[in-house]
């Protein structure tokens, strides 16, 4: 064994970060932190890297690979090294890297919006009584990507806050005055939301922000990918301990390896849908996309005996300036008009 094998193998031993050495396919050592893994000495990698096996056996020796490593009911990111002992695995809990990236990329974007969001509040009243319509068509389009911006600051920002405490809501009125109000600003898409909601209250101990937030990127999503149709449908129903919120569109059938990333951040969905999920498992519930008449319904549950002290994943709002929060989320399927200094106030 060669010497800085050795040595590192003694820094790794004192790290809380799993890591194991692995002679062809078979682990012959692995730090104290791997104890807490289904992972000894003698196991076969086969099992565990599962589809990202022949990735393995085809990559570039020389060069660093990350791959994806399921150890028991967990799933990890692998940074994988070769030396002589054989391959280095670093494992890192899957989702941990992306959020320190959403965050990174929020951080980022976060002084110079605000610095264009300040000038544009001043400078946008002055504009609306400006009678030049190329000069309004311009400060639209300046006020829609200041809209769309704010949206992906938001959705990066979701996975890194912190947490805020339940509430008792009536879910009936909150999603019946969002359905109103959405309706309304889905007009400029010349898009149609259709509402079936319980005609009784529902009530619940949740974080309505956190709700609204999610029914909202239910709806964007069913937006973008209505179509011909032009309509989306949003029901919920009661049943016993739950709420079913679904959205449905019509936009045609969806690619089988889609449907099987929907929910992964940064997959392919984006961060729409993976927020959706979230703030279900958050309120007890979960979530789940499937193929439905000619297009597809996403459902998201709640549970609604949940008690009040427990808390939950906070959505700030801060980022979105106190604007409309369906402008903001809806923004990227709204036309640039929609953000005409002369109608909206930005």
């Amino acid at each position: 064994m060669a010497k800085d094998v050795s040595q590192l193998k003694q820094v790794l031993s004192l790290l809380p970060t799993p890591a194991f050495f692995a002679d062809g396919e078979t682990v012959v050592w692995s730090n104290d932190a791997c104890r807490a893994l289904p992972l000894v000495v003698g196991d076969a990698l086969a099992p565990i890297l599962g589809k990202a096996l022949p990735l393995y056996r085809e990559r570039d020796a020389e060069k660093t690979a990350q791959l994806n490593v399921g150890v028991g009911e967990s799933l990890f990111e692998a940074t994988v090294r070769r030396f002589d002992e054989g391959d280095l695995f670093l494992l890192t809990p899957a989702g941990e890297r992306d959020g320190a990236r959403m965050h990174a990329l929020a951080e980022g974007i976060r002084p110079a919006l605000s610095e264009l969001m300040a000038v544009g509040a001043k400078l946008f009243p002055q504009l609306e009584e400006a009678e030049d319509e190329y000069l309004q068509a311009q400060t639209a389009a300046i006020s829609h990507a200041c809209f769309r911006l704010l949206r992906t600051v938001g959705a990066l920002q979701f996975f890194t806050h912190g947490a805020a405490a339940r509430t008792q809501t009536d879910l009936t009125a909150l999603l019946r005055e969002l359905a109103a109000h959405t309706t309304d600003v889905l007009a400029d898409a010349n898009i149609t939301l259709h509402a079936s909601l319980p005609e009784k209250p529902v009530s619940a101990c949740v974080d309505s922000a956190a709700i609204e937030y999610a029914v909202l990127q239910l709806i964007a999503h069913a937006s973008a990918r209505c179509c011909d149709s032009r309509t989306v449908e949003l029901r919920a129903e009661a049943a016993g301990r739950w709420l079913r919120i679904r959205v449905s569109d019509h936009g045609g059938d969806m690619a089988a390896d889609t449907l099987a990333a929907a929910f992964e951040p940064l997959g392919s969905t984006g961060l729409t849908l993976p927020i959706a999920r979230a703030v279900a498992q958050q309120h007890g519930g979960s979530a789940l996309i499937e193929e439905s008449g000619d297009g597809v319904c996403v459902t998201m549950t709640v549970d609604l005996t949940l008690p009040a002290p427990t808390a939950v994943h906070d959505v700030q709002t801060e980022y979105r300036h106190g604007y409309d929060p369906a402008m903001v989320e809806l923004s990227d399927i709204l036309p640039p008009q929609s953000f005409d200094s002369r109608r909206f106030d930005i």
